[in-house]
Parts: C-alpha cells; sequence; structure tokens
C-alpha cells in the first residue's frame, strides 16, 4: 500500500476508502481503493505507536495507574491517568490526564473515523433541518444525497439529549435531521434546545414542511404548492381573549425579528431564482381543478369527507388570475404549471390551528402575515433560523390533506436550494 504515504488520513477518508464493501463498489468498472479490515487493524497498530510516541510511554494495561487526589476534592468518578515509562515516574505532574481528555478523544475519534470510512465530528454540523410532521420529514430524506447512520449511529449526543437524529450530506452541506415529537412552539423549542446541546456549531436551522395561507396577502396571489419564508415571526395566539375579541400583545416578544444579513441576503436570491428539483413520484402536482379558494363566508358543508368535492357549491369559489393562467396552461398540456412561486414575508406562528377564513383574513390584515404554522416561534429563540413552508390549504373550513405531500416537497426543494446558496456565499467569506 505504498500509496498510503502520498495521501493523509483525511482525504483517504473523503475518498470513501475505509467504508465498507457493498455490490455498488464491487461491480464499479473504477471502484476506489478500499482498505480491508487486515488493513485497518494493521493502521490502527500504526496510529497506536504513534500515541506511544507522543507520550513517549507505555500503554500496556500494567503501565497505566488510576489515581485520586482527595486532598484537592475532586471527585473520585473523574480519576487522573499517571504513566510509568523510562523517563517519568508514575506520579509526575506533568503525565497526569484527566479521563476525556482531547488526546485520548481525539486518538478514539481517530479509530472510529477508521472503522466506519468518513470523518466523525459533532462540530462539523453547520446545518439543521427539523420537520414536524412524519411526512414533512420525508419529503426532507429524499434530497439527501448520502445518509451518514445506515450502518449505525455514529455521531451520538450528549447524556441527557431525547432527541433522535439522522445525519448526512446534502450538497456539500453536513446536515442533521430531527422530527418534532409533537406539533407546536413548545415541542419546537425542547427540540431545538437539545439539538443546540449536542451539535452546538450549527449556524443555520430550516424549519422545514407545510402551513396554510393567506391567500391575498399585500397584493400578491398565493397558490396551493407555493414556497412560503419567513422575514420575521409573529405569534398571532400571543395576547388576552376577552368575550367577543382577541387582541394581541403589540411588544417586542410578539413579533420575534428577522434573519441576520446573510440570510437575507440569500432570501432575497432565492425569490429571483426558484430552484427546480426533481421530486418524488408522489409529489405530483395535484392539479388545478383541486386547488379551491372558497369565499371567506362559505362555510364547509360536510364533517365526514375533508374533502370539498361532494357537497361544498363550486359557486361561492373565488376567481384567481394565476390560477386561470395555470387552468390554460394544463389545458394544452404544459409543464409550466408546475412551477410554484416563493413568498417572502412575516409567517403567524402559534398553537392554534387557523381552519376559519373570518379568522384568518383579520389576522393577516392585522399582522400583516402571509401564512401560519406552529412551530417557527419555538425555534427562533433557541437557533438561528428559517421558517420555509409548502402551501397546503388556506387556513378555512375547507382544508384537506390532498395537498400536503406536494406542498412538503416544494419546501424540501427549497430548503436545499437555500443550503447550495448558503454554503457557497459563507465558503466565499
Amino acid at each position: 500500500m505504498d500509496y498510503v504515504s502520498r495521501e493523509s488520513f483525511d482525504q483517504l477518508i473523503i475518498q470513501g476508502a475505509f467504508r465498507p464493501l457493498d455490490l455498488d463498489t464491487l461491480f464499479d468498472k473504477a471502484p476506489p481503493t478500499k482498505f480491508g479490515i487486515k488493513d485497518k487493524r494493521a493502521l490502527a497498530l500504526k496510529l497506536g505507536f504513534c500515541l506511544m510516541d507522543f507520550f513517549d510511554a507505555d500503554l500496556a494495561s500494567k503501565s497505566i495507574y488510576f489515581t485520586y487526589f482527595s486532598e484537592l476534592g475532586l471527585d473520585k468518578e473523574s480519576p487522573y491517568l499517571a504513566f510509568n515509562s523510562l523517563k517519568h515516574s508514575a506520579t509526575a505532574d506533568l503525565y497526569r490526564f484527566k479521563l476525556g481528555h482531547p488526546t485520548f478523544l481525539s486518538f478514539a475519534k481517530l479509530l472510529l473515523e477508521l472503522e466506519f470510512g468518513q470523518s466523525i465530528d459533532l462540530h462539523d454540523f453547520e446545518v439543521a433541518i427539523i420537520c414536524a410532521l412524519p411526512l414533512e420529514y420525508d419529503a426532507v430524506s429524499y434530497l439527501f444525497d448520502e445518509f451518514w447512520d445506515e450502518q449505525g449511529d455514529q455521531y451520538g449526543k450528549v447524556k441527557k439529549d431525547p432527541n433522535i437524529y439522522t445525519t448526512g450530506r446534502m450538497g456539500n452541506c453536513s446536515v442533521v435531521l430531527a422530527l418534532l415529537p409533537q406539533m407546536g412552539k413548545t415541542g419546537a423549542a425542547s427540540v431545538a434546545t437539545s439539538m443546540r446541546s449536542s451539535y452546538s456549531n450549527v449556524k443555520l436551522a430550516l424549519l422545514v414542511g407545510i402551513c396554510g395561507a393567506a391567500p391575498r396577502s399585500q397584493d400578491r396571489e398565493i397558490l396551493l404548492g407555493d414556497v412560503v419564508i419567513n422575514k420575521t415571526i409573529v405569534q398571532y395566539d400571543f395576547g388576552r381573549k376577552y368575550p367577543d375579541k382577541f387582541i394581541g400583545k403589540d411588544t417586542i416578544g410578539n413579533n420575534l425579528g428577522r434573519p441576520n444579513k446573510v440570510i437575507r441576503s440569500l432570501l432575497a436570491m432565492l425569490e429571483t431564482e426558484p430552484a427546480q428539483k426533481r421530486r418524488h413520484s408522489k409529489y405530483d402536482y395535484p392539479g388545478t381543478v383541486k386547488d379551491k379558494l372558497f369565499k371567506s363566508t362559505y362555510r364547509h358543508k360536510h364533517n365526514t369527507s375533508r374533502s370539498c368535492v361532494c357537497c361544498c357549491d363550486d359557486g361561492y369559489l373565488m376567481a384567481r388570475d394565476r390560477l386561470r393562467a395555470r387552468e390554460e396552461v394544463e389545458h394544452d398540456g404544459g409543464v409550466a404549471l408546475q412551477t410554484v412561486a416563493v413568498h417572502i414575508g412575516a409567517v403567524g406562528s402559534g398553537d392554534t390551528v387557523i381552519k376559519s377564513a373570518t379568522d384568518r383574513d383579520r389576522i393577516s390584515k392585522e399582522a400583516g402575515v402571509i401564512a401560519f404554522e406552529m412551530e417557527g416561534a419555538g425555534v427562533w429563540d433557541e437557533l438561528p433560523s428559517v421558517v420555509i413552508k409548502g402551501v397546503c390549504d388556506y387556513a378555512d373550513s375547507h382544508k384537506h390533506k390532498g395537498w400536503q405531500d406536494f406542498a412538503a416537497a416544494m419546501a424540501a426543494s427549497a430548503s436545499k436550494a437555500i443550503l447550495e446558496r448558503y454554503m457557497r456565499t459563507d465558503q466565499a467569506a
């Protein structure tokens, strides 16, 4: 294996030289050079020699001592190590190392990287994606280029972190993905807090999923399947409830601010350059015939069916220019109808599901929000975050699940586009 001397350990890891052989690799015409189990053991032995050279000590079990210093008030559960060698005695202060010393942790990390064939460092993860629903999680998962935990959990987490993570690569980004145990601000805040403990270097958290939208906001027309990205978060259920009305608190705590300058620049770029990504077959565009917006005063007419195909009167549908244009393209057999629009603005976040067109229009007008979701406010205070949601309903009594998969896929595609732009800008800086 003469090539070992010409490449660093890190380079070999990146090239996949230590990953287990699989069928794809075996049948590849030009498979990368692979290290077998014997090669790995030999290299591990050499790494051991390197560590011993570092300490100039024999690391055999008989030469390692666990000593306690009760007079210093040290906890007995945190012993120190002393190395006995020809040059240094076992009690030399210079060679007392507490368990968890960076040198030992680094050596253990090297052995794990050798075993799994890839770099292992929680600090490598600067991007997190959080989803509230399994269907949102699935849509994001389809866009991962590679999963790193298929051979088991390689990264771990801090002791009291209850979250379950999926790790992998999306483009050039190392991404950690988490699914909330429940919807709402409280669950989102809890997951974000625990994630920050285990992955302390996360610089960007994307909250990706579905939302309800105000169809006519600030002279813009929002259709089902469009993507909404927040400039700021407004807690629409933060205030006082009176018998005849609800008054939201006009405070700094109600409006949670906006993303930093770098993120705002990226969002502006995304708004003018929407990304077109491949989608899984289950995410086909449902069709304009199913994009129905009823007048605000017309309530849903049946309880047994969640769609509006059997009882709701289409005579109460609202006419919309963008939808009419889509219908014409759809009739001509074109594919442009699947192009969604990206809307950037204030997003309402609360624990109350909006299923009333009257409430939707009132909150949208008073707070200036263009969409409604339930987790953004919980993540916002814990991690630098952006809410990316696909519109699956109009936050009225006619809402149903027919658009959820497609909307989730659109949000996932937008999140990947943002990551590509975000990382390129960050690296250039």
